[in-house]
């Protein structure tokens, strides 16, 4: 509670001391002033009231003044709260941040912890199906072996037919090339012996024409120089016979006619001769026409040859593609076989390693039955012989001390190893224990047994341990597992309920603030002491 200030009060206690001392020094004043008191009174009345009233305003303002101080004091202690919690929500914000990355970081860990022993585990399951996969691998490559071969063949068939066909063809075009080329021949040397026949003969022709042309000139030459002699001695001689000039005259028409019908005989001819120079123009002609389209033909031909031995070049390729083909699936056909030869060489020393495992428990067992026959009949035989005395004095004797290690050695392993019962490593000690009490009343001729059995126990001893490497792989590689299962799951566990309780944190928090927001704090709420206006001012009534 916060203390109340009567400064204010005072200064009115003070006016109204001073308007007391007015009225009592007006009392003793004359009645002349009566008047002027009653109106005085009246305005110290108003007054008066006035006051009061003011008191009274006063009253609810200090009374209004406290409460609010009273409200901001216990603002301000929840504001210091208020702060005082978020500084601890951020504090655990920060902290529980700083757990959320480490448990981000544990769960990669985890994770890849997680993945490592899946894929352990994986390449553990993956031998059996990859033996199944490489058996199934082997017996597709198998069937593709033999499908190849298959095709093999009648694509060696097919191409040793088309080579027969391809050889039988260029045989044929190789034929008919030699032929074509022995016509060609053969018309290009007729055509040039007719040729030369026949330029020969219009040579031998035209040179006799041109003779007989010149001597037919000559003879016209000769007629006209006797006509013209024929003339001047008819000039020369009028008298002369008319007669035997017409009869010259009709002989010289006669030679001119035949003259004549010889030169359109030999034009006749030359024009004969010239239709035959002209047909064999055109057989010759024809004769190159038909050497370039042989020609042509065999360009045809040597381009078909080509391609042809392209082809088999291409064949020969991948023929040789495929024997290496073949090859490379024959290689891993190999390897494929010692893949599974090796698996299942692992899978019998796997199984002679379970036999032998299973027959030493099998072995040591019927030693233990055996052990129990034994001590049974021994200790019927100690009852009977009563030698005690010297079973107690045989404990003392080094021998059996070793024997007692070399059991007990032998007992822990089977305990770890071959889990054999308790029961029967009992069987196992009363039996050597038996053993040595009955050498130890022979005293003689029993230090062979003792070798024997120390002989038996060393080699039992060294199956067992080699059985007990075995084990312990085994057994190793299982607790390995086991072990980081359960750590991921304990992790996975403690991750959980952290996060839980984070989440609740959270969700408590929420519910505060908003409860707050909801529900801000109220002077109504707050505890109120209400205090009289008497007592404030001191008033007596």
């Amino acid at each position: 509670m916060g203390e109340i200030d009567t400064k204010p009060i005072e200064s009115v206690q003070l006016a109204l001391s001073f308007f007391g001392e007015k009225n009592d020094q007006k009392k003793y004043r004359s009645t002349g002033n009566e008047g002027k008191q009653e109106l005085e009174e009246k305005e110290l009345d108003f007054i008066l009231k006035e006051l009061s009233n003011y008191k009274v305003q006063l009253e609810v303002k200090e009374s209004s003044y406290m409460q609010a101080l009273l409200e901001l004091d216990l603002s301000k202690k929840t504001v210091e709260k208020l702060s005082a919690q978020l500084n601890i929500y951020e504090a655990e914000r920060e902290k529980s941040m700083k757990e959320a990355q480490e448990a981000k970081t544990q769960i990669d860990e985890l994770n890849t912890n997680i993945t490592e022993i899946v894929d352990q585990l994986i390449e553990t399951d993956e031998a059996q199906e990859q033996l199944l996969h490489t058996i199934n691998e082997l017996e597709v490559t198998q069937k593709e072996l033999i499908d190849v071969r298959a095709e093999l063949a009648a694509s060696e068939e097919l191409k040793h037919v088309f080579m027969t066909q391809e050889e039988d063809k260029t045989k044929e075009l190789l034929k008919h090339i030699s032929e074509l080329d022995k016509v060609v021949l053969v018309s290009k040397l007729a055509s040039i012996d007719i040729e030369k026949e026949r330029s020969e003969e219009m040579k031998k022709q035209m040179d006799m024409m041109q003779n007989e042309l010149m001597a037919k000139n000559l003879n016209i030459d000769l007629l006209q120089m006797a006509l013209e002699q024929l003339k001047e001695n008819y000039s020369s001689s009028a008298e002369s016979p008319i007669d035997s000039v017409n009869d010259l005259l009709n002989g010289l028409k006669a030679e001119l006619e035949m003259m004549e019908k010889t030169n359109e005989d030999q034009t006749v001819y030359v024009e004969s001769m010239e239709k035959d120079h002209e047909q064999l123009q055109l057989e010759l002609k024809s004769a190159k026409q038909e050497v370039e389209y042989l020609n042509h033909e065999v360009k045809m031909l040597s381009s078909e040859i080509h391609n042809a031995t392209i082809e088999m070049d291409e064949l020969r390729g991948r023929e040789r593609e495929t024997q290496v083909e073949i090859a490379m699936l024959k290689s891993e056909m190999h390897k494929g076989r010692s893949k599974i030869a090796a698996l299942e060489a692992a899978e019998v020393a796997a199984r002679s390693v379970k036999s032998g495992f299973y027959l030493a428990v099998q072995h040591i067992a019927i030693e233990a039955q055996e052990a129990k026959k034994e001590i049974l009949r021994l200790k019927e035989e100690a009852k009977q012989a009563d030698i005690t005395e010297i079973f107690k004095q045989y404990l003392k004797h080094p021998q059996a001390e070793e024997l007692k290690s070399q059991t007990e050695e032998i007992t822990l392993e089977t305990n770890s190893l071959v889990a054999v019962s308790s029961k029967e490593e009992d069987d196992l000690l009363t039996e050597v224990a038996s053993k040595g009490d009955e050498n130890a009343g022979s005293h003689s001729g029993n230090g062979l047994e003792l070798d024997t059995m120390n002989k038996e126990l060393e080699v039992a001893k060294a199956e067992i341990k080699k059985l007990r490497l075995v084990a312990d792989e085994a057994v190793s590689r299982a607790d390995a597992a086991e072990q980081a299962k359960t750590a991921i799951e304990d992790q996975l566990r403690k991750y959980r309920e952290h996060k839980y309780k984070q989440r609740a944190a959270l969700a408590a928090l929420k519910e505060e603030s908003t409860r707050k927001q909801s529900n801000p704090s109220k002077p109504d709420n707050l505890p109120k002491v209400y205090t009289p206006l008497g007592k404030v001012l001191n008033m007596k009534f």
